[in-house]
């Protein structure tokens, strides 16, 4: 358990070398404080609300301080001991509703134990006098967060964005006041102490969506919007090779409903609007009697690419602060958005055919090849991963709806990078 001096102790064990596993120490307020920029709800930030978002925080950086090779010697569980402002919230059912959350996200197992204790001072905020807002929806920069909040514009004046930020503070807020809403509550964290290694973010959308969540607390809203393309938020993979993240899945969002409900009381509802939907339809969505100037524009201003702020990706040089081009958020942007400004193009053979710039592409050339190949959703079912039989199995979507919005998918796609399914080719 912690000691008096240590508000968060985890143990990660490793698959492969449980007799040393990592252990991760500090102390949420001072090493590891969260910081909300805006005017939050009448209520302000709750002793539980803080709670929950210091318990999503400190899982979001302990990730960030794994060491070691993740892909081939994976974490098989954690021991977290946290200590909280209001442990009594935290009864079985809150703290079984957590684990359930981690397990949608990652494939360790998970022990939590959260105890009595902490002293940390909830994060200083403003509390605005309006009580008009019903609903939150995350505001991310991204395109299909911008998507969203465009078509939220006719409930603008019941709709609160919120936000993490990390070099996307400007354009979130500048986003937002484009396209009519008022300005985003912005939160950011900041980590004392040496910064970690880790790469992977599998557990990081639990973080948003409790930032998300404390901002609808503190004006009594029970609605929160996650938007995300249904390409991704199924979490199909193109291939099996590829580990994708769960962070808009209907299991996740289920999961936080829940355990929203328990924490703050109310029937809460986690949604994604955008499931049944490609990107290419998202954007059409949301452009769709928009009425903002120049929307293209402001869209094209979005971010989406996983290494744009980086300069290296995938063992290849990339110019920072410009889109890859080649990982799966840059492959399935490009079908949407009429933009080529990426450091590779996948409309070339070179990049199409590198062993690594290429993978993902190659992969989903397959998999849409094989699902326009299906004449049906049953035939469809065949070649279907494990986890879009998931998806099926959550009831969020029907096997039907599923297997035409992969057939979609792989229209835009062929269209996009002017190529003809595997099966038609070898005609």
């Amino acid at each position: 358990m912690p000691s008096s001096k240590t508000s968060v102790v985890c143990t990660a064990y490793k698959l492969r070398d449980n007799a040393s596993p990592q252990q991760i120490r500090f102390n949420t307020g001072t090493d590891l404080a969260v910081k909300a920029h805006g005017l939050l709800g009448p209520r302000g930030i709750s002793r539980r609300a803080a709670d929950l978002v210091d318990i999503a925080a400190s899982i979001f950086q302990i990730e960030r301080q794994l060491r070691g090779r993740q892909r081939t010697n994976p974490v098989a569980r954690f021991e977290l001991t946290i200590r909280v402002r209001e442990a009594t919230a935290w009864n079985e059912r809150a703290t079984s509703s957590l684990i359930d959350i981690l397990n949608v996200l990652g494939n360790p197992t998970w022990n939590v134990r959260v105890d009595p204790g902490l002293q940390s001072q909830i994060p200083q905020h403003e509390k605005s006098k309006d009580q008009n807002i019903e609903q939150v929806a995350l505001f991310s920069g991204g395109l299909d967060s911008a998507c969203g909040a465009l078509t939220l514009r006719k409930q603008k004046a019941i709709t609160q964005l919120t936000s993490y930020y990390t070099g996307q503070k400007s354009l979130q807020a500048d986003l937002a006041k484009a396209f009519g809403f008022s300005p985003p509550v912005q939160w950011s964290l900041h980590w004392a102490k040496e910064p970690g290694r880790g790469h992977s973010y599998f557990y990081r959308s639990f973080l948003f969506l409790a930032l998300g969540a404390a901002v609808a607390e503190s004006w009594g809203a029970r609605r929160l919007f996650q938007f995300e393309n249904g390409v991704l938020a199924s979490a199909i993979p193109p291939a099996p090779s590829f580990a994708m993240t769960h962070h808009a899945h209907p299991r996740l969002h289920a999961a936080c409903s829940r355990l929203f409900g328990l924490l703050f009381g109310g029937t809460w509802s986690v949604s994604n609007p955008f499931l049944p939907c490609t990107k290419r339809e998202c954007v059409e969505r949301a452009v769709s009697g928009s009425k903002v100037d120049d929307v293209h524009g402001l869209l094209l201003r979005t971010q989406t690419c996983w290494f744009f702020s980086a300069n290296r990706m995938l063992g290849a040089k990339k110019q920072p602060h410009r889109a890859c081009g080649v990982c799966i958020p840059c492959l399935l942007r490009r079908t949407a958005m009429p933009d080529d400004d990426y450091v590779y193009d996948l409309t070339k053979d070179s990049n199409r055919n590198s062993h690594a710039k290429g993978a993902a592409f190659r992969s989903y050339y397959g998999f849409l090849s094989r699902t326009l190949s299906c004449p049906d959703e049953r035939e469809f079912y065949r070649v279907l991963p494990a986890a879009g039989r998931d998806v099926v199995a959550t009831g969020a979507m029907q096997l039907a709806d599923l297997y035409k919005l992969f057939r979609r998918f792989a229209m835009e796609f062929m269209d996009t990078y002017g190529i003809t399914p595997e099966s038609d080719a070898s005609a």
